[in-house]
């Protein structure tokens, strides 16, 4: 009985090592498939990955739950530059932008950050746009910060609380964040590569997902841990 459960134990272990050592290698692939592609910035509590492009008056674009800037990037950000400086922000703990070890940051949180992130790049007075939940981080930002912006634009915005998690983010619902953290550095990846094209289907639906959304768009990265 007792050799038993040993052996479960190292087979577990073992598959638990093979799991991780896979969303690892998946992670660096997705990384060089796309890359970081603008500047870095600290600020209180985290590193901002952003891109920073064109001339005019300023425009800040925050992303939603599990994208990245280059959501913003696919079809806007070059029609946008015409006449506007654009600023596109991957939010802390999403695409290459980071939180401080142990830190998930909140709303409020995520606002004071992109403040700061204003400040220091000497914006004057930018639109803050938002999509879903950057349309959260975006109201934060200009309730707790209203000099710093001229105005909002929420795009399909996370404005009230949700009685049932939508089921293309099931998966990022777990509780508490430790099963969250072993879940993402085990069955999360080859879980998100088995259902990633329904995923990202429900995501755009009614409409057709762009077929070069994984790298233009930047969708890979949502396979990482």
């Amino acid at each position: 009985m007792k050799r038993g459960w040993i052996g479960g134990a190292m087979l577990t272990a073992a598959s638990g090592l093979g799991l991780a050592f896979y969303a690892n290698h998946v992670a660096r692939e997705a990384e060089a498939l796309v890359p970081a592609e603008g500047q870095f910035l600290d600020v209180a509590g985290a590193r901002l990955h952003y891109i920073d492009e064109g001339r005019g008056p300023a425009i800040v674009m925050i992303h939603g739950l599990a994208g990245q800037l280059r959501n913003f990037s696919y079809a806007m950000l070059e029609r946008l530059t015409a006449d506007h400086r654009v600023i596109l922000v991957d939010r802390p703990g999403s695409g290459y932008s980071t939180a401080d070890p142990g830190t998930t940051p909140g709303l409020i949180a995520q606002g004071a950050m992109i403040a700061e992130l204003i400040a220091k790049l000497g914006l004057d007075r930018p639109l803050v746009v938002g999509h879903s939940m950057g349309g959260a981080v975006a109201l934060a930002l200009a309730l707790d910060h209203p000099e710093l912006v001229r105005g909002i634009g929420l795009i399909a915005p996370l404005t009230q609380l949700q009685d049932t998690v939508p089921d293309s983010f099931r998966g990022l619902a777990l509780v508490p964040q430790s099963a969250r953290l072993f879940f993402a550095q085990t069955i999360g990846t080859p879980l998100s590569k088995l259902t990633g094209r329904h995923t990202l289907g429900m995501v755009f639906a009614p409409e057709i997902p762009p077929e070069d959304f994984g790298i233009r768009g930047g969708g890979l990265l949502s396979q990482r841990p």
